[in-house]
């Protein structure tokens, strides 16, 4: 192809390029002062000391995820025009971090359970928005970017983004040794305000960008039909069940995600300020990988890349097995591998999916991967069990095969671009 005829097949790529990057920069450097997997179970430990509460942040962010998906899919499918859906959600996103910092400052000292309360509910509305969001961003990316340069955008989109959110964590860092000492709790309000103020600019981003129209609109049907039609596609393809299978088998790493800052606190006696210092490594691990994973899914597909990824998630647990037990000095290690496979497990098989899916089936078959691996919202609360009940090491083991498994399984996935896609236009 040409790089005319490419332009004429993709004629918003180069705008949106630049607006997704725009958005990811500030979402990453906002987002990393409430990092799920370290602030945020920090902040939920310091505020009640239960592990599973801390489990439970992935567990609401997982299932806001899902629970709007598949209602809002069915609405989708009627609209030509979905830009302006994920413009609504940015904006509903932010506020809800000013309302969780706000909060945290006035009530985290005098009133922790109702803050608590307040905060965890606060959230569930912000994770739902973003299941929203997720699947209008997915069409948008496979409407408008080529599937040879989607994992160029990721890629760079986290390069940027995480040079952005290291500097975030050099900032909390500094916020966690100079101000937390006095402050305590209610400190961590003051992250939260600047998550809250980075996601109203990056909203910008999706105002420039541009839809072409959705040329394959449905004509409004009840929601019943709509559910009937969309599990008939997933009793027809093989191709989908299975990779829904290993995409939950490699979640496996949500039942040890949110306790590697714990063990470090609570078993190696890490100091709090250290946590700035793990949000970097993290960030580091993302920012460091994430052009590799895009530029070998673009070039010989996500099936291998989802691979790579699986392999890396299963080195973090058993990183953390081993430094957390021989060599303490080197578990922010963890960190950085849990980095290099957290978000680039969901670019990969985000792509993958892509791949397989004619575009106008994106929207549903984002939202049924959502709601049918809905089980794993219940790893991290399960996570918290295990920790209790036997242990950090026993829990990061058992992470570890449950990956394993997943490992194993997707070398047997199907390769869209030697075979065709997965979900042919005679599903429809």
């Amino acid at each position: 192809m040409t790089e005319q005829k490419k332009r004429n097949a993709w004629p918003y790529q180069r705008r949106n390029f630049s607006g997704g990057l725009f958005h990811g920069i500030f979402f990453q450097f906002g987002m990393a002062f409430s990092q799920d997997t370290t602030v945020l179970p920090a902040f939920m430990h310091a505020l009640t000391g239960s592990d599973f509460l801390v489990g439970a942040i992935l567990t609401l962010k997982r299932l806001g995820v899902v629970l709007p998906q598949l209602f809002f899919a069915h609405r989708l499918e009627s609209r030509r025009y979905k830009r302006p859906y994920l413009i609504g959600v940015i904006y509903v996103r932010s506020g809800i971090w000013f309302l969780v910092g706000f909060s945290t400052i006035l009530w985290a000292d005098k009133f922790p359970v109702l803050t608590t309360a307040l905060v965890l509910l606060l959230l569930l509305v912000f994770f739902f928005a973003g299941g929203v969001g997720e699947l209008v961003y997915s069409y948008m990316v496979a409407r408008t970017i080529s599937p040879t340069s989607r994992g160029k955008f990721f890629g760079v989109r986290y390069l940027l983004g995480g040079f952005a959110g290291m500097l975030a964590g050099l900032i909390s860092h500094w916020i966690f040794s100079t101000v937390y000492p006095k402050l305590l709790t209610p400190t961590y309000g003051i992250f939260f305000l600047a998550t809250a103020a980075a996601l109203a600019v990056a909203g910008f981003g999706f105002i420039v960008m541009r839809e072409p129209g959705d040329t394959r609109i449905v004509a409004p049907r009840s929601l019943p039909d709509f559910l009937r039609d969309a599990m008939g596609l997933v009793r027809r393809s093989k191709v989908f069940r299975k990779f829904l299978v290993v995409t939950m088998l490699l979640a496996g790493i949500y039942l040890a995600l949110p306790f590697f800052v714990i063990f470090a606190r609570v078993k190696l006696a890490v100091p709090t300020a250290q946590i700035g210092f793990f949000i970097m490594l993290q960030i580091i691990g993302e920012t460091t990988t994430g052009l590799i994973w895009g530029a070998l899914g673009d070039r010989y597909g996500y099936r291998l890349a989802l691979i790579g990824v699986g392999l890396i998630s299963l080195l973090a647990p058993l990183w953390a097995l081993f430094s957390g037990s021989v060599w303490p000095a080197g578990f922010g290690m963890t960190f950085a591998l849990a980095g290099m496979a957290y978000r680039a497990a969901d670019m990969c098989a985000r792509n993958y999916l892509l791949e397989i899916t004619p575009d106008h089936l994106v929207p549903t078959c984002t939202a049924l991967k959502s709601t049918l691996s809905s089980p794993t919202l219940l790893l991290p609360i399960l996570g918290g069990f295990i920790a209790n009940q036997a242990g950090y090491q026993m829990l990061f083991l058992v992470s570890a095969a449950v990956i394993a498994m997943g490992v194993l399984l997707s070398f047997t996935l199907f390769e869209p671009r030697t075979a065709g896609r997965g979900l042919s236009e005679s599903l429809v």
